[in-house]
């Protein structure tokens, strides 16, 4: 599982909605997290964007996931 996928599960745990979820847009790499976006199609929400944290500390083969 990629960290793109694990975003996305993140997300639709908080979502109202999977049709809330646009498509995947970018991803950068802060320190040692990448940050994972997704478009957001809420209509009470243009132009917003799901952000999602994600890294693996060191030797460990969890990750770690924060909206």
């Amino acid at each position: 599982m990629t960290f793109v996928d694990l975003a996305l599960e993140a997300i639709r745990e908080v979502a109202d909605e999977d049709s809330h979820i646009g498509n995947y847009l970018d991803r950068d790499l802060v320190d040692s997290s990448t940050i994972i976006r997704f478009a957001s199609t809420h209509p009470g929400y243009p132009h917003w964007r799901w952000c999602v944290a994600c890294g693996a500390g060191g030797r460990s083969a969890r990750a770690h996931v924060g909206l």
